[in-house]
């Protein structure tokens, strides 16, 4: 069996301190401590490890000291008169402290990793707090041992003690634990190995990943709780004993290996509570014994020995593939036990409840218990129950090469009894919903069988002395019965040998259809009553009666009009309705025959039909209110079949030929539960009715309206319409082929697949397939305002075409697109040769989009998911693409407008933004081409090894735009007022400030956590961005209010150098300029990129490449550029051209004053710097 949980390994290397395999001695003081002045102050240096050694004889010798190295204080210590030691380091570096101590109290603290070796003898408690500690020596207290680390603790030599608490991020115990008292341990990873023991009273263990190997007892308590637990090892013995009152909660735990457990005592009198939240895994040849235990585990697999005595448990799933046994207790299985091969399963004396029980193989043996449960399923072993008052199922099935035997008491199932094996009853009194036996072995002995709907018997059926009622009886097979009694509304012997004798039948309806051959079903001494009787094929009936309720004799053919009202019509062989005839059925009238052959007209009006053929010729079917059961196929031939008002058939299989008609109106129903087909010359209308077909097949026209369509499959070879809200679902596959013209308008339409070679139009229609959409060349498929295309996985490689309508709003009157959805939770392939066109906006949800082909569309195209690789060509007015993972674009994008959420990878393709292009991610890598007028990268890792050009240098939307005028009489109050820059620059700003700090204030205060759990990753992606652009706000106001309140302020032009008008006339026309701005954590340029403004924010930037401003270039973070290219402030080597340095304050105005416009650069609202 696999491993089924994720173990975090971890050993010494893991804890966070470095193991030192040595004894104590001089050697690893060598040099490394000079000694001591009378003010007890002494010098110590790293030893070759880069540690700092401390010997216990420092420590005797100066009861209080401390130790430098240099300047800096590594350690001091202080000892009482009454042996109370104190020690404290204050160096990271790890400390190895070699003594051998004999104290009342000792204290060590660390702020770095702490290794103890030696010997440590507390009369009172020891206490241990670093980074990381490791106690490497014998610890003998008579008090309390406390190990705190912030990393890990680790225990490699024995500990005698009355009470221990570890806490620390990783707790490993290498060595033996004698704890008198209570044992606390809370750590994320605790682990003990094989050479560790552990003897204690009290015991509570807190983690999130628990190995236990070696020994553990616990005599009184003990409390252990842990996600992940593991216990025993596959190369050692693990013994786990738990006496008393305990509590084990684990997430998941698994028992592997030489594992011997014992929960509680039989005669202990004391109650434990044994909690697994996820899965128990016992391997083979463990074992587990629990006594008087509450016992609540959501996953048993069991390969071992498993034994629950005097417990209450309740298991939600339990694989059983070893042994388990159950006894006086209370056991409770919420979703399924499976018993595999080679399993042996005992439950006695026993309330054994499980909702589904699959026995696949070995033995399963219920005895004296009261058992009850959904489902029951034996596909192979023995299931025996015996002597059980009451057993009380669902659902039983009994696989062909399976056995099962239940004598004496009481079944009762709610629902099914399904036979293919050995199924015995001896004694018993039986009570299903229905009873079924196909091709097995039933054997029924002095038992009563009942059932609501209906008892089948198949094969070979032995009964004797029994009594079967239910509303419906089949025998078939070979039958063999004596003394038997049959209550049932219908009674159908299809038997191929039979020896039946003293058979009482009631019933409404019987149907005897003998062999193929005389003498094999032979009747003898049987009493038959019937409201409906039919007779097919050869049988033997002797020293029998049968009873009809007709008066008159009814030839099997009817070649006149024939009329029923409130009468049954009963006929052995077959019924022959000739042209010249025609027969009526009314007021609940009801017809059972082998083969109705229709060549008249038939017509039933709240009647019954009940046969195994129906064939049509040139004949009139005429069905109203009516039900109709066929149990094999219905033929029309150059027929009328025409179902109205609330009239239901069911018919395996359906065939329309010859120019056929076959129409259903208000209500109807029509049941083909194998095949329903039309020629090319035939029609099927219905209007608000059902129709159910295992497989159909529309080779003509087909039209729903306002009705409903089920099959497994469905293929289209013609017209196909459905309209006014009609709902089709397929079960696994619907293909449209060639000359296939399929519509769909206001409908709905759910299949497992769906493939099309032909036309394909939806309109205000929603489309769920569990699996594949494809369109194959040459087909097409036509999006239609409102549609809803969802599926697993979808594949183009013909045209798709969406279609727009407008519609008007309530309010405003304004018309509003509606919107084409594509949502595909797996994968979407476009091929090379496909195409996507169209006037509608397209959203596309995908978790793996693959296109190779084109998409043209003149709306919005938004597009999500995991993640995109475009080798295409991509071109729509405005596009969005979101995904979790990343974008790789080899091919070509095109919009006006241009957003990306998410890592974007531009591998030598072109992306053109007309307008704007805005990317949002984690980290982006250009080594193609960028065209875009205003460029936003927030991307926190950005590599820029391609082309980055802007086609424009001033935004025509600017001009419309009240920030864009702002800022331009921003820049001029302060070139009229120079002295007040650092003023007019926090006025600015701190309306923004507050704006953002009321948003964040609300964002925290109405935030939705529950929407915020399922958000995705991209989502986090813009949120981040938000969250970076508020907090570089709140760095360029305390700039700005360091500026005013600074000695930095002056005018323009003596900070700056240059003339102020030159300076005013550059900030009027950036105001209304494109600009390219890159935020991100790391930022390297190693390309091309132009631009009218160029505004890089990065906390490190590396540029290798050509950068081209043409109004401004400003540049904030830690900058490297090659030692033979100049410092950032200056141009690098005339590859680039750039403003000359503007006083901060300026530029801190002039940024701030861009905060407020976010019509000029969409997402991004700010041109300053987002990280300091």
């Amino acid at each position: 069996m696999s491993i089924f949980v994720s173990m975090l390994p971890f050993g010494k290397n893991d804890l966070g301190v470095v193991i030192r395999d040595t004894s104590l001695g001089d050697a690893w003081l060598e040099n490394t401590i000079e000694p001591a002045a009378n003010n007890g102050i002494a010098q110590i240096t790293l030893d070759k490890n880069g540690e700092y050694a401390i010997h216990g004889e420092l420590m005797s010798s100066m009861p209080h000291g401390c130790l430098y190295d240099n300047d800096f204080k590594v350690l001091e210590w202080h000892l009482t008169d009454e042996s109370c030691l104190s020690m404290t380091a204050f160096t990271h570096n790890q400390v190895n402290v070699f003594a051998n101590l004999k104290l009342k109290e000792c204290s060590i603290k660390a702020s770095g990793p702490l290794f103890m070796a030696g010997t440590y003898e507390c009369e009172s408690s020891l206490v241990l707090e670093a980074e990381a500690v490791c106690l490497a020596g014998p610890v003998l207290s008579e008090g309390s041992v406390s190990l705190y680390a912030r990393l890990g603790a680790g225990v490699f030599a024995p500990v005698t003690a009355k009470n221990m608490s570890i806490k620390a991020v990783y707790a490993l115990q290498k060595a033996a634990l004698t704890i008198t008292g209570r044992l606390d341990i809370s750590a994320q990873c605790f682990r003990q190995e094989a050479a560790g023991k552990t003897v204690v009273d009290t015991l509570g263990v807190i983690a999130m990943q628990c190995e236990v190997f070696g020994d553990m007892a616990v005599h009184e308590n003990c409390v252990l709780t842990a996600d992940t637990m593991v216990v025993g090892h596959e190369q050692s013995e693990t013994t786990l004993t738990l006496n008393g009152n305990h509590c084990i909660r684990a997430g998941n735990l698994h028992i592997k290996g030489d594992t011997q457990i014992r929960v509680g005592g039989a005669d202990s009198g004391k109650e434990s509570k044994f909690i697994v939240g996820e899965k128990l895994l016992l391997d083979s040849p463990s074992m587990v014994d629990v006594y008087n235990t509450t016992i609540s585990i959501n996953t048993v697999e069991n390969q071992g020995d498993l034994s629950f005595n005097q417990c209450m448990a309740e298991v939600k799933i339990m694989r059983q593939s070893g042994v388990f046994d159950a006894c006086k207790s209370r056991l409770t299985v919420l979703e399924y036990l499976a018993h595999y091969d080679f399993s042996l399963t005992e439950v006695k004396d026993t309330d054994f409840s499980a909702k589904s029980l699959y026995v696949c193989g070995g033995k399963f043996i219920v005895s004296n218990c009261h058992y009850e449960g959904d489902y029951c399923h034996v596909f192979a072993g023995l299931l025996t129950v015996t002597n059980t008052p009451e057993t009380a199922l669902n659902n039983f099935f009994l696989a062909e090469k399976g056995y099962v035997n239940i004598q004496g008491g009481m079944v009762s199932v709610s629902q099914s009894i399904v036979s293919e094996g050995e199924l015995l009853f001896d004694s018993t009194h039986v009570k299903a919903k229905h009873i079924k036996t196909m091709a097995g072995r039933a054997i029924i002995r002095q038992s009563t069988i009942a059932a609501q709907t209906h008892i089948v018997l198949t094969g070979v059926s032995e009964l004797t002395n029994s009594r079967l009622s239910s509303n419906l009886v089949v025998l078939r097979g070979v039958l063999t019965a004596d003394t038997l009694q049959l209550h049932a509304k219908i009674v159908e012997m299809m038997l191929d040998k039979a020896a039946i004798s003293a058979l009482t039948s009631f019933s409404e309806k019987l149907h005897l259809k003998g062999s193929k051959t005389s003498e094999q079903v032979v009747l003898k001494g049987c009493v038959l009553t019937s409201s409906r009787l039919s007779f097919s094929e050869h049988a033997t009936i002797e020293r029998s009666a049968i009873f009809g309720v007709s008066s008159k004799p009814v030839s099997h053919n009817i070649k006149a009009h024939l009329k029923l009202v409130s009468s049954r019509f009963i006929t052995k062989n077959l019924l022959d309705n000739h042209a010249d005839s025609e027969l009526k059925l009314k007021a609940h009238s009801q017809l059972s025959v082998g083969l109705l052959h229709a060549k008249g007209v038939i017509t039933a009006k709240s009647s019954m039909i009940h046969c195994d053929h129906i064939l049509q010729k040139r004949a009139v079917i005429t069905l109203k209110s009516s039900r109709a059961q066929v149990e094999h196929s219905v033929v029309l031939q150059e027929s009328q079949m025409a179902l109205k008002k609330n009239t239901r058939v069911w018919a395996p299989e359906v065939h329309l030929q010859q120019g056929s008609m076959l129409g259903l109106k208000k209500k109807c129903h029509l049941d083909t539960h194998s095949l329903l087909s039309t020629s090319s010359d035939s029609t099927i209308k219905s209007e608000a009715s059902e129709i159910v077909a295992q497989k159909f097949i529309s080779s003509g026209h087909t039209e729903l309206s306002s009705s409903t369509l089920t099959a497994v499959k469905l293929f289209i070879d013609n017209a196909f319409k459905a309209r006014q809200q009609s709902k089709i679902t397929v079960e696994k596959r619907m293909l449209a082929a060639r000359r296939a013209v399929a519509q769909f308008s206001d409908s709905r339409i759910t299949s497992a697949c769906i493939e099309t070679f032909g036309g394909v139009i939806t309109r205000h229609a929603t489309v769920t397939v569990r699996k594949t959409v494809a369109i194959w060349s040459p087909g097409a498929m036509m999006l239609g305002e409102g549609t809803l295309v969802a599926a697993r996985d979808m594949v183009f490689r013909g045209r798709l075409a969406t279609m727009n309508k407008k519609i008007s709003t309530e309010q405003e009157g304004e018309e509003l697109p509606l919107i084409s959805v594509l949502n595909v939770h797996r994968e979407l392939l476009v091929t090379q040769n496909a195409l996507i066109h169209g006037s509608a906006d397209v959203l596309i949800d995908a978790n793996r989009y693959f296109h190779l082909g084109t998409v043209m569309l003149g709306a919005h195209l938004s597009v999500k998911g995991g993640m995109l690789y475009n080798s295409g060509t991509i071109a729509s007015e405005h596009i969005h693409l979101g995904f979790d993972d990343k974008v790789i674009n080899s091919g070509k994008f095109s919009a006006r407008n241009m957003e990306i959420q998410g890592n974007f990878l531009n591998l030598a393709g072109s992306v053109y933004a007309g307008k704007s292009l805005i990317m949002q991610g984690f980290y982006g890598v250009n080594l193609g081409l960028i065209v875009a007028d205003n460029y936003t990268n927030t991307l926190l890792f950005s590599i820029q090894s391609g082309l980055v050009l802007s086609s424009s240098l001033l935004n025509p939307d600017s001009f419309l735009s009240w920030e864009s005028y702002f800022l331009a009489g921003n820049a001029l109050i302060r070139m009229m007022l120079p002295q007040y820059t650092g003023l007019i620059n926090l006025m600015v700003l701190l309306p923004e400030l507050l704006h953002h700090v009321s948003s964040l204030y609300h964002i925290y205060k109405d935030v939705d956590w529950e929407h915020c759990k399922t958000m995705r990753l991209h989502e986090w992606m813009s949120k981040i961005s938000h969250l970076t652009e508020a907090f570089g706000l709140f760095h360029h106001v305390f700039h700005a209010a360091v500026t005013l309140f600074g000695a930095h302020h002056g005018s323009v032009t003596e900070r700056q150098g240059i003339s102020a008008w030159r300076r005013f006339a550059a900030d009027i026309i950036d105001a209304f300029s494109n600009e390219h701005i890159t935020a991100s954590l790391v930022d390297i340029h190693a390309g091309i990129s132009q631009a009218p403004s160029v505004i890089k924010e990065a906390l490190f930037s590396v540029n290798t490449g050509v950068e081209v401003s043409l109004i401004e270039y400003f540049a904030e973070g830690e900058s490297h550029v090659p030692a033979s290219e100049t410092p950032p402030s200056a141009p690098h080597s005339g590859h680039a051209f750039f403003r000359p340095a503007q006083p901060a304050a300026v530029v801190e105005s002039r940024l701030s004053a861009l905060e407020s416009n976010p019509g000029k650069q969409g997402f991004l609202q700010s041109r300053k710097p987002s990280f300091a």
